[in-house]
């Protein structure tokens, strides 16, 4: 029920603003309109992969749920759900600023200008850097303390510590991925992104399998650190691959 107000609350706020604020916020057009079809279609082509990218990451996640579960019991399903959640702090504080570079990178890149791309790269990834460099420290070192904020039980914040050390090795390359998928979305390349993590995501689940039949639970969250890292790796080259198109 709390989640059904909250979800309410926002909508309606979001309808208010644009149906009273319209002409101040979006410049006057209407609320609802008719389709377009040369509209509509750059949009499905822009929007699809990264539409596909999260979907699969969901039903990903459900085959990764039930390999955590069959390794782990209760704890290992409790630990991937409460794991990912924290994971998601990290995860989303990061893609702010990938939403904000890529908003940015977009608007330059129709410009034509180009060292402004540069400083808006090089900047968005330092911080991101420096966020994940403090990510991986909390995780590996301090996955305990961090776990029993949320989960008080002995066993429980242990096991929860085990999966945020492991997965916190992967936290730069995780933002070194989302930084350089904003700029990929910046400069209307959604398909790059979408191979990548549907990729390396699909990999999990056997990658899940062959690890935790040899090292329990803990080879699932092995699968998801190695992963992450490949993404990251992977995403950086693919960048530089196109760098000179871009920059």
């Amino acid at each position: 029920m709390a989640t059904w107000i909250a979800e309410g609350v926002v909508f309606s706020i979001f309808v208010y603003q644009l149906k009273k604020k319209r002409h101040r916020l979006l410049g006057g057009f209407p609320f609802l309109t008719r389709l377009k079809g040369l509209y509509t279609k750059r949009i499905f082509i822009l929007g699809i992969p990264v539409a596909m990218l999260n979907t699969f990451f969901a039903v990903i996640n459900l085959f990764m749920g039930r390999t955590a579960t069959t390794h782990g019991g209760h704890l290992g399903l409790m630990t991937l759900t409460a794991g990912g959640q924290l994971e998601a702090i990290a995860w989303n504080t990061s893609q702010g600023f990938s939403t904000a570079l890529s908003t940015f990178v977009a608007q330059n890149f129709a410009a034509g200008q180009k060292n402004r791309l540069k400083g808006a790269y090089h900047t968005t990834l330092l911080m991101t850097s420096v966020f994940g460099f403090l990510c991986t420290i909390l995780f590996v070192f301090f996955g305990n303390e961090i776990f029993s904020l949320i989960i008080p039980e002995k066993e429980a914040y242990e096991a929860g510590g085990i999966f945020l050390r492991i997965d916190g090795y992967s936290m730069i390359f995780m933002m070194i991925e989302i930084t350089i998928q904003g700029l990929f979305y910046g400069t209307g390349r959604t398909i790059p992104p979408a191979i990548i993590s549907i990729t390396f995501n699909s990999v999990r689940v056997p990658l899940a399998i062959i690890l935790s039949s040899m090292l329990g639970v803990e080879g699932v969250w092995w699968a998801i650190s190695i992963t992450s890292m490949a993404k990251g790796i992977v995403s950086f080259i693919w960048f530089r691959t196109l760098q000179k198109r871009i920059f």
